[in-house]
């Protein structure tokens, strides 16, 4: 086992800014930044990188859309990730040291790979990846149907479904527009449809679909609503 000792008196490798300065020490998929601030340091852009680690010398301020927090000599910081914890830091001693693992915010799937997934359990005929698709209070609204409100509810409208008829959906045009993605399907047996999903943080929010249900229920043997 070996270990190594990241010095701030190294004057080797440093990143150099407007009264700022950084090093980053990796071994294999760990990683460390030592960070020296000084009052001249400019952040005019917030930083949506996340940040765990302490407070070796001085005191900073570190500004949140929230407010301020200050931290001083052996303080402890931990910032998550994302634009919701966006900060920017401000020296308020001569000089800072701060020793900091970042995290970055997992890639979100875009609207389009979330559909492509959900074409996939759909074939698949698995209740349970397709309702992982969707926020817990997600709303489904086939308009043949009445709406379908949260994760587990849709879950258990997959299982009915899939256990009363054999379906399969075949991706005729995919469209993505901003958190908004659109889906033109038809069936092997000639049902054709359409599909609006509003996809927020990777994961189905809303769910509108248009498609024939006298086609759908005579194409499969199913008993026809006598109204």
């Amino acid at each position: 086992m070996s270990a190594r000792r990241p010095k701030f008196n190294d004057p080797e490798g440093w990143d150099e800014g407007l009264g700022s300065r950084s090093k980053v020490f990796s071994e294999g998929a760990a990683s460390l930044r030592l960070v020296e601030l000084t009052p001249e340091a400019q952040h005019p852009d917030w930083c949506e990188t996340g940040h765990a680690g302490c407070v070796v010398e001085g005191s900073v301020e570190i500004e949140f859309d929230s407010g301020v927090e200050r931290f001083g000599p052996g303080d402890r910081i931990l910032i998550p990730p994302g634009k919701a914890h966006r900060h920017r830091p401000r020296a308020l001693s001569h000089r800072v040291r701060l020793a900091l693992v970042d995290h970055s915010a997992p890639p979100r799937s875009s609207p389009k790979s979330v559909v492509q997934a959900w074409v996939q359990a759909f074939n698949a005929a698995d209740p349970d990846t397709l309702a992982d698709l969707y926020a817990p209070d997600a709303v489904n609204h086939q308009i043949a149907e009445s709406p379908i409100e949260g994760r587990e509810a849709l879950r258990t409208m997959f299982e009915r479904e899939f256990s009363g008829a054999e379906m399969t959906c075949i991706v005729e045009n995919l469209f993505e527009d901003g958190e908004w993605a659109i889906l033109e399907w038809r069936d092997p047996l000639g049902l054709r449809g359409c599909g609006f999903f509003h996809v927020v943080n990777g994961q189905i929010q809303f769910q509108r679909g248009y498609w024939d249900k006298l086609s759908f229920l005579r194409q499969h043997g199913l008993p026809i609503p006598s109204e």
